[in-house]
């Protein structure tokens, strides 16, 4: 009940009139439906050819095998279709992706795909127990120890020197986050002397060095930006302005 009244709330909120004056597309099924399609093929193209997904889901074959022996919902392939498994995997792109661009005519941010990818794991893994147990009558096939620890292996690498894995390790070990940290610091300390000197102005140098792994968005000249006041408000500087140095 309080999901529903809060949603409505959203949904029928005067606001949301004027801000859809900004977003010419929206509302219009076709462009919706064609982009919300291209993104489906996009996102699954990148996220079935990640190559940890690739050798999880050989390391899985092994694991469905064992379950299946000894688990009825897996015996029973999840009670799913083959092809309702397929298309799911997709749908669930669709179906995040679709009222993004239906009320605004464009993704704008990714944090819909983020909530997609939870799910399509999910789903992903279900699917490959559905088409395992459907060809498991028709071959007998044992992965080997050796290839399995190959494969982990694979996986291992696969997550390390990919997407996020090998940001976070090069923004480790190029000293990247050591010197992002270092800058971080100096900052806060600037922050706290700040409030007890008679400048007005609060001048702070710009980051250098920002990690790969990290969306970082620093403050700017204008002392109205968003950042800046947020830095005020955080450090409870409401009589000062925060600028970026000119370098």
């Amino acid at each position: 009940m309080l999901s529903v009244l809060f949603a409505a709330a959203v949904i029928f909120s005067p606001g949301n009139e004027l801000r859809g004056e900004a977003y010419p597309d929206a509302h219009n099924f076709s462009h919706s439906f064609l982009y919300s399609i291209m993104q489906v093929g996009r996102f699954s193209f990148l996220w079935i050819g990640s190559i940890p997904l690739i050798a999880a889901s050989f390391i899985y074959f092994q694991i469905n095998k064992k379950m299946r022996e000894e688990n009825n919902l897996f015996q029973n392939s999840f009670y799913i279709n083959r092809w309702v498994s397929f298309l799911m995997l997709f749908a669930i792109i669709f179906i995040c992706v679709f009222p993004a661009y239906w009320s605004t005519g464009i993704l704008g941010q990714h944090r819909t795909l983020n909530v997609a990818y939870f799910f399509f794991i999910i789903i992903w893994f279900i699917n490959l127990t559905v088409w395992f147990n459907f060809y498991q009558e028709k071959m007998n096939y044992q992965i080997k120890k050796r290839i399995k620890e190959q494969l982990f292996i694979f996986l291992l690498l696969g997550i390390m020197l990919t997407g996020n894995g090998y940001s976070a390790l090069y923004d480790v070990f190029s000293g990247e986050a050591y010197c992002y940290n270092k800058q971080l610091t100096k900052r806060f300390q600037n922050l706290r002397e700040a409030k007890y000197t008679i400048k007005r102005n609060v001048v702070l140098s710009p980051l250098t060095n920002k990690p790969r792994c990290l969306f970082v968005s620093d403050i700017t000249s204008n002392p109205k930006d968003w950042v800046n006041l947020a830095y005020v408000q955080f450090f409870k500087l409401e009589e000062k302005e925060i600028l970026l140095e000119n370098k």
